[in-house]
């Protein structure tokens, strides 16, 4: 029963440990368990909204390009990885 408690405590760290670099490349944890992260991470853009009205307040037209921006921005959808941990500390990454 030890010998099993080190071994999750085991593979729960390393699971943690691989998932790490991923954190500072903007993914969130959407889901996690013990032997299983699931991460997203939104294909969006980012806008400069500020920038985008002072060139609208400039020229006016300006407004056209924005608004397409922000609409097609909504439709990139998000990405999805999957991080998991098997018994023998394999780590795979989906």
């Amino acid at each position: 029963m030890t010998e099993n408690a080190i071994t999750d405590s085991k593979r729960q760290m390393l699971l943690s440990n691989a998932s790490t670099p991923f954190y500072s490349q903007g993914w969130t944890v959407q889901s996690q368990n013990p032997y299983q992260i699931v991460l997203t991470k939104s294909k969006a853009k980012k806008i400069n909204h500020i920038l985008h009205l002072l060139v609208t307040l400039l020229t006016g037209v300006w407004l056209f390009v924005w608004l397409y921006l922000v609409f097609s921005n909504q439709n990139s959808g998000t990405e999805t990885k999957v991080i998991s941990i098997d018994e023998s500390c394999n780590i795979s990454i989906n």
